[in-house]
Parts: structure tokens; C-alpha cells; sequence
């Protein structure tokens, strides 16, 4: 969108505005143990997050600009993390992370694929998104 931005994917949503969309590798950890064995966020999250954070930054602060030059609204885009497989012993870290982070998705790979399932089950079943 910018001269700067190398987003990995630009998703138009069903009300029409736009997200921002970082992928990393389905087997990158989302947390790794510290030597104390307390589980922190590892670097590969760390550093998506860091990443969309600079693309939702860029996304207001070139905003007009954006509009001008490509004629897609990028108003207020949430920012969505696809990384690494769910763990049942984190899924509770993972939940207490997204907390705090109020316009940043975190979801996992097989999050996506329970996503698509029941997308296809409403579908199957005659209904709509």
C-alpha cells in the first residue's frame, strides 16, 4: 500500500474495509520456556507482532495517501497473526496475550482450519456469513 509496506496479505472483509494479514510458518512456536521454565512469547511472535504493529501504523499514518493512490480504504485495519499449531497447555497464555493486544489477532493454523469447517458447515446448511 505504501512505498515502504510489504504486507504478506491485504484481506477485504464482508463489510468492505480491509485487514492486514502476517503469516509465519505453521511450525513456529508461539512460546518457548525461559530458563526459570516460565513460557514467553518467542521471538518469530515477537517479531510478527512488531511487524504488524509498524504496518497498522503505517495504515494511519498514510491513510489519505493510500486512498489517493490506490482507492482502497485501509480505515483502522485490525492486524491478524497466522502462526505456528495450537497447544492445549497454551491455550490459556495465548488467550491472556490477545488481551492486551486490543487491535492484534493472534491465530494458529489450526484455528484457520476450524474456521474454514464450520464456514463450510453454514454453507452446506443453505445458510450465509
Amino acid at each position: 500500500l505504501t512505498i515502504h509496506s510489504q504486507y504478506d496479505f491485504l484481506l477485504r472483509r464482508l463489510d468492505g474495509y480491509f485487514d492486514i494479514l502476517e503469516l509465519k510458518g505453521p511450525d513456529t512456536p508461539l512460546f518457548v520456556r525461559t530458563r526459570g521454565k516460565k513460557k514467553v512469547m518467542s521471538n518469530a511472535l515477537k517479531t510478527a507482532i512488531s511487524q504488524i504493529i509498524f504496518y497498522l501504523a503505517e495504515a494511519r499514518t498514510y491513510y489519505l495517501q493510500i486512498r489517493k493512490q490506490t482507492g482502497i480504504d485501509v480505515c483502522f485495519p485490525k492486524g491478524i497473526i497466522i502462526i505456528g499449531r495450537r497447544k492445549k497447555e497454551e491455550s490459556e497464555l495465548l488467550k491472556n496475550h490477545q488481551e492486551f493486544l486490543h487491535n492484534i489477532e493472534i491465530l494458529t493454523y489450526d484455528d484457520i482450519i476450524d474456521i474454514a469447517k464450520k464456514t463450510i458447515q453454514i454453507y452446506r446448511k443453505g445458510g450465509k456469513l
